[in-house]
């Protein structure tokens, strides 16, 4: 048995396990995250802009109580909440590495060597996973801090929300962040390209990675919902279980990759379908004749009544 096989072996045999995880991970980061969004922030309180601007409308330059103070009291009184749901992602994050380094293997297998996404994807994750319940952990205790003094000023909020540290744990959290993305939608992509991932899975996967990084488009997608989307599909693909067929790259060993839109255009055009089995004769097609034009056998037919 060669080293092709042998590997080909231990992929058959991580397969169940992989995806176990790989669906974990998903069901993992969806609790957290909808537990975070729709339970713990379900009262959240909202600053209108007249109420911020209620000390400037009463001539006080300064008011005692800065408006954003609400928030920061609300976070002192769920610290429990905010905690448990960053534990809940960072160990969704954490399931997220097997499955990401299961298809990275696969991938360099079949020629596709590319090391670096590989360890984006393990020691961005871990990154991610740690700091994301480390940020939430300082940011409570800053909050119960501004509590227990009872300074409900503007400098108090700025000092509760913005402190020395924060800098220091900002950085290297979106650095993580930030690695885990791109080892993400590469290794996606990459497996796309070799066949061991459909089309859709693919693109979804480098889709997700975006939307994983960019702030701005967290705000219009509150759940990481590609991202879960990819994890479960992934992990019922691996499983087995589900009406899709297995990739043929992943029994080969070899890559495959997906026919481009131009290949399967030119082959409807040249065989009236973009598949044709293999061996398969191909069918005549006879010439079509055009209007008013006698064919051949029709003037034969009439010298022989002649």
């Amino acid at each position: 048995m060669d080293d092709r096989e042998r590997q080909l072996e231990l992929e058959r045999e991580r397969r169940t396990k992989v995806a176990v995880c790989a669906v974990l991970a998903g069901l993992l980061v969806f609790i957290g995250s909808a537990y975070g969004d729709y339970v713990v922030f379900a009262h959240y309180p909202t600053i209108g802009l007249l109420q911020a601007l209620t000390p400037a409308l009463r001539g006080v330059a300064k008011g005692a109580a800065d408006p954003r103070s609400a928030h920061v009291i609300f976070t002192s009184h769920h610290a429990a909440g905010l905690i448990l749901a960053s534990c809940i992602v960072g160990i969704g994050s954490l399931a997220m590495i097997p499955p990401l380094r299961y298809l990275a293997d696969a991938v360099r297998l079949r020629g596709k060597a590319q090391p670096t996404w590989k360890l984006f994807a393990t020691y961005g994750g871990i990154a991610t996973a740690v700091f994301a319940v480390v940020v939430q952990v300082v940011a409570v205790t800053r909050a119960q801090d501004f509590v227990k003094h009872a300074d409900y000023s503007k400098h108090a909020v700025d000092q509760a929300t913005s402190a020395s540290g924060g800098i220091a744990l900002a950085l290297p959290a979106t650095l993580g962040q930030i690695m885990f993305a791109v080892g993400f939608g590469m290794i996606s992509y990459l497996a796309m390209s070799v066949g061991l991932l459909k089309r859709l899975l693919g693109v979804l996967g480098a889709v997700a990675a975006v939307l994983f990084v960019i702030p701005v488009l967290q705000a219009f997608e509150p759940l990481p919902v590609l991202q879960i989307v990819w994890l479960i599909s992934f992990g019922a693909l691996m499983s087995g279980r589900t009406a899709s067929v297995v990739p043929p790259a992943w029994e080969s060993g070899e890559a495959e990759p997906w026919p481009t839109q131009q290949q399967i255009r030119e082959g409807r055009e040249s065989g009236g379908s973009g598949r044709r089995e293999r061996g398969a004769a191909a069918v005549a097609v006879p010439a079509p004749r055009l209007p008013g034009k006698p064919s051949p056998n029709s003037s034969k037919k009439r010298k022989k009544r002649r």
